[in-house]
């Protein structure tokens, strides 16, 4: 599999969440990055169950801190901020809006070790 790792810091949004992001290539041509990034999915997918994309989790998660900080009363807001649904999955979540690549992102060490070890970055010419 070839993906190239990115560790997030300030520059990089969703760096509060999560801590890396493998990035793959948008492109067929060589190096069949769809290919690759949708079979890092179903990885995930399998081993920490489904994800909604990042940018909806992300939204999803703000809008409840943001109503309890405020202390708009909403029950809704209070569930989730207490308990975020399953689709707000803590370990992994995943971009496809070209940027210029596909993204999986991983919260942790332990994800990306995980992640790694099932996965090895393949150097070979395509």
């Amino acid at each position: 599999m070839i993906y190239q790792l990115h560790r997030l810091d300030g520059r990089h949004s969703h760096n509060q969440r999560f801590r890396y992001y493998l990035g793959f290539s948008a492109s067929m041509a060589n190096r069949s990055g769809p290919l690759y990034f949708n079979d890092a999915m179903a990885w995930c997918i399998q081993t920490w169950g489904w994800s909604a994309e990042v940018n909806a989790t992300v939204r999803i998660l703000s809008w409840a801190r943001q109503s309890m900080v405020m202390g708009i009363p909403n029950t809704l807001a209070s569930e989730i901020f207490e308990h975020p649904p399953d689709h707000c999955n803590p370990h992994w979540s995943w971009s496809n809006q070209i940027q210029p690549d596909l993204r999986i992102y991983l919260h942790s060490d332990a994800e990306l070790t995980w992640f790694q070890l099932a996965h090895p970055v393949d150097l070979k010419s395509p």
